[in-house]
């Protein structure tokens, strides 16, 4: 089993503006009563069939070049797992840290190609309660994540001996399939995802990449559509991946990149 990937977050410059534009987009129900104004969207109020979906939250205040949009991965003790990110080329950026007044323990590093991602102490979510798969979702649920960079077999190196993540390539686009069935929790709350870059087949070129999550949705050109009328910018899609789903990609009105994928059935 792998770590779990269980928290998503857009780290935005203006916080109530960004929470407006995803709950106007995605119907996310956004709670941002708490001190520091984070605006969490809960797991309960957005998943898909079967409880797949994790919550997350939107966070403002962030300087530029310190913002975008990334995820949380669980892990059993975020000091530890900060000194192993250093020891394979990694850097901490921030922690451990416990939010005041909670018992959240949390953890931020820049993997070897400068990616931004997330921990989260295991057990300190606060978020236990089983989801009813017959229930009506609420809000479009986040589905996927995803990491695209230049050099896919030392990405590939870094988060397997880091999450003891199992990358599978077999497939048209050489994507590097991430199961979900293989990195739940113990609530199972997770997500599957994916990982990209150079290898002889694709060519990245000097394209930086991204760590981004992705949304379902029952129309992804209706979703990059509604992007488009709330101030956001679409970067592409529709698209039918070969042997997959239909996905596209949105930046929103900060340019933070997140993807669209079109739901099951």
């Amino acid at each position: 089993m792998g770590a779990p990937v269980i928290h998503f977050e857009v780290m935005a410059q203006d916080g109530p503006k960004m929470q407006r534009f995803y709950a106007d987009l995605f119907g996310w129900k956004i709670d941002a009563e708490n001190p520091m104004s984070y605006g969490i969207i809960a797991h309960s109020e957005n998943y898909a069939k079967g409880g797949v979906g994790i919550g997350g939250g939107i966070l403002g205040g962030m300087q530029p070049g310190q913002d975008g949009a990334t995820f949380y991965v669980e892990v059993a003790d975020v000091e530890s797992t900060l000194a192993k990110v250093e020891s394979l080329g990694g850097k901490r950026i921030v922690g451990p840290m416990q939010v005041e007044g909670s018992s959240l323990v949390f953890g931020h590093f820049l993997d070897p190609e400068g990616h931004g991602i997330g921990l989260m102490q295991v057990g300190t979510l606060g978020e236990t309660a089983s989801i009813d798969p017959a229930a009506a979702p609420k809000g479009s649920p986040v589905v996927h994540f995803e990491i695209i960079g230049k050099d896919y077999d030392g990405l590939d190196n870094f988060y397997s001996s880091l999450f003891g993540w199992k990358l599978d390539r077999n497939n048209p686009v050489g994507y590097g399939v991430i199961s979900r069935e293989d990195n739940l929790n113990a609530n199972g709350i997770g997500i599957g995802g994916g990982i990209m870059g150079s290898n002889s087949e694709h060519d990245m070129g000097d394209y930086s990449g991204h760590t981004t999550f992705y949304v379902e949705v029952p129309d992804v050109e209706a979703a990059l559509s509604r992007a488009e009328s709330l101030g956001g910018k679409r970067i592409m899609g529709p698209a039918d991946v070969p042997g997959g789903p239909t996905l596209g990609q949105f930046a929103d009105p900060e340019g933070h990149v997140i993807g669209v994928v079109k739901a099951e059935g």
